[in-house]
């Protein structure tokens, strides 16, 4: 009898303390992180991202000088305060933010960072050069640049426009702005050359090599916390795989968070959450566009009838079966909204496309990765539908995703102008981006980015396909704190039940 009564309570011991360890194991141990990426680190440019994963990887190890907060507001970074003095920009930085081996982070390696992206990034960040530097390109750190200074000890950096620009602290938010401390630069070619001393909540920790990185919280950061995750681990995917492996290896405990830019359906997201206890998932706002691009080649051979047919087949395709995901009918719904009667008229043309089987050759590129399902057939009305992907072949068409949660944001804007979207040449693409961001008055550039869309839309060239939130999933005990109008997974955003 007494064996008896002490097992119910050997049971429940041996449960807490199995809980226990689990609980200490967890806490002590590292989130992982599924990661759609193997490069090395030396690909990591800050002023140069190109995929999703490059932003995840320099959103968490660098800081900019101001940024999003939870509520979609822009406050502060790096830079404890920023105001307009007149023409000048000025930024008091934040007392006491250090890297990891205690590097002070001040103005210096603002300014510096700022030349550095003058350097390395080209025309993509004239729209700062010139008026703070002058037309002749900086060829070194030494280069003189007027419009910048450091006061105040390296406590204060100062932009001198001459003017306010009304958009500068939104673009100020985008990671390619980020502060790269100076310690951590090659004197000679300016490549980052340590990922230890950083400027973000996150340092690298270790390469594992293959792309695996193990990223730890550096407690000299604004932004740490106890609650936040302490050690990440990024464990690369080195094949692709389908939507259900990548969910499994969350299930089967090999992960603990899938980012937003794997299982890109967040309807799937939300019912594994729903499904099994211990998970939750994040949602934006519908802020993820899956767009159709015409290139020059394929205007040239496709009538406009047909260009609005395949772009109707494709939105249904793709709408069928994917819950959460809109029928848009046009790409900027805050800031450079079409009017009632533009959207009227796209709608109707975009509905009413007629119906045709196209026999000729055509090459698409990145259809399967749009349109991976059985269901997603082109064969019935593109018969002749080949795939690009080997590179030598010239697409007649093309799909992409991005953001458009637009909030005046004027680095999404220079995303899509550095991009095979709007059919530009370099120069007229430059000339728009001047005179949008020299707009004093939010309703004039809005008028200014709505003729833009409507020109692309309307002439066939950029169709709408779906619109849908993003979504990220994460293992108990986390819960997010994330930005509902941005895209990204922040993981210092991220707290402790």
């Amino acid at each position: 009898m007494r064996s008896r009564r002490l097992w119910p309570l050997l049971l429940a011991g041996a449960a807490f303390f199995s809980v226990f360890k689990a609980h200490r194991s967890f806490y002590g141990g590292e989130l992982r992180v599924l990661f759609n990426s193997t490069a090395p680190l030396s690909d990591y440019e800050i002023t140069s991202p190109a995929y999703s994963q490059d932003y995840f990887f320099l959103e968490n190890v660098f800081s900019p000088l101001v940024e999003y907060s939870s509520g979609d507001e822009i406050v502060s970074g790096l830079a404890e305060s920023y105001r307009w003095d007149g023409g000048d920009a000025v930024f008091r930085m934040r007392t006491g933010v250090r890297t990891i081996d205690g590097r002070v982070i001040d103005a210096r390696d603002a300014e510096l960072s700022l030349k550095r992206a003058f350097i390395l990034g080209g025309r993509d960040f004239d729209v700062l050069r010139v008026p703070l530097c002058g037309p002749r390109p900086l060829r070194s750190l030494s280069d003189p640049c007027p419009g910048l200074k450091v006061l105040d000890g390296g406590q204060v950096l100062v932009m001198g426009f001459g003017e306010k620009k009304p958009l500068l602290f939104h673009l100020l938010t985008n990671i390619t702005y980020g502060v790269v401390p100076r310690g951590a630069l090659d004197p000679v070619t300016l490549k980052i050359k340590d990922y230890r001393n950083t400027s973000g909540p996150y340092y690298v920790a270790s390469d594992l090599g293959g792309g695996a990185f193990v990223l730890a919280a550096n407690p000299g950061h604004y932004r740490y916390s106890e609650r936040m995750p302490l050690r990440v681990r990024l464990v690369p995917l080195t094949k692709v795989i389908t939507n259900e492996e990548a969910l499994a290896m969350l299930s089967e405990g090999k992960v603990d968070y899938i980012v937003n830019n794997l299982v890109r359906n967040p309807a799937d997201k939300l019912r594994f959450a729903a499904a099994m206890p211990g998970y939750s998932a994040s949602l934006t706002q519908p802020i993820r566009l899956v767009y159709l691009v015409f290139t020059k080649k394929g205007i040239e051979r496709l009538s406009m009838a047909e260009r609005f047919f395949i772009a109707r087949k494709a939105r249904e395709l793709y709408l069928s079966g994917r819950e959460l995901c809109e029928a848009p009918y046009q790409i900027f719904r805050m800031e450079g909204a079409l009017s009632k009667a533009q959207l009227s008229e796209i709608k109707d043309r975009l509905e009413g496309a007629s119906e045709y089987v196209i026999k000729r050759r055509l090459s698409a590129l990145w259809t399967k990765m749009y349109f991976f399902r059985k269901e997603d057939d082109f064969g019935a009305w593109l018969p002749g539908l080949s795939d690009a992907a080997d590179g030598k072949t010239e697409p007649d068409f093309f799909f992409n995703s991005g953001d458009v949660g637009f909030q005046d944001d004027i680095g999404l804007l220079s995303y899509y102008l550095k991009r095979r979207f709007f059919d530009m040449t370099e120069e007229e693409k430059d000339g728009f981006f001047r005179k949008y961001e020299s707009l004093k008055d939010k309703k004039e550039r809005a008028l200014l980015l709505r003729d833009l869309q409507y020109r692309a839309i309307s002439r066939g060239r950029v169709l709408p396909v779906a619109l849908m939130p993003y979504s990220s999933l994460a293992r108990a005990p986390w819960k997010f704190q994330f930005p509902s109008m941005c895209a990204g997974d922040n993981l210092w955003r991220l707290r402790r039940d």
